[in-house]
């Protein structure tokens, strides 16, 4: 199961690398590698990460099958707890708005993970929203969803 997912994920890397070729090749002053060259670095990073990731699972192959996903185990259950929350958030995304959905998930993820002290969920879902936001709203200048409703209103109070 393992190598037949880093093999597709080979895959899937050789065709975003075949797209970054298609980008124009228009350049701006001393940009050496072009609009294609970060794109090619990464999917480069990927494959040998994918190919050292390929030859270990061969030389450890069991023969013995595993289950994807085992409920009846903690591990289990969370990764499915985290697949629910993270479709869930993403559902909300576009209804409470980035910074409300992300805070929300925030918490949930890492109690789904065990965590109990609720000062420390609090802080670490504040400080990860706001880092967040701060990222990729404020310095990447990256639209994030607003909500509806009075949300949408708040939400230009901030960006």
């Amino acid at each position: 199961m393992e190598t037949a997912f880093t093999v597709s994920l080979i895959a899937l890397l050789g065709y975003t690398a075949f797209l970054s070729f298609g980008l124009p090749k228009e350049t701006i002053t001393g940009d050496v590698l072009g609009a294609s060259g970060f794109p090619l670095i990464l999917v480069a990073l990927g494959l040998v990460l994918c190919v050292l990731q390929l030859i270990r699972a061969l030389r450890t192959r069991h023969t013995k099958e595993e289950k994807l996903v085992d409920l009846s185990t903690p591990a289990g259950r969370v990764m499915v707890y985290t697949l629910v929350a993270l479709i869930v958030y993403i559902a909300l995304l576009n209804i409470l708005g980035f910074i409300l959905s992300t805070f929300i998930f925030a918490v949930i993820g890492v109690m789904v993970m065990g965590y109990r002290k609720k000062r420390n969920i609090l802080a670490f879902a504040l400080i990860t929203t706001t880092a967040l936001f701060l990222l990729f709203g404020k310095a990447f200048f990256v639209p994030l969803p607003r909500g509806i409703g009075f949300l949408r209103e708040l939400s230009y109070l901030l960006y």
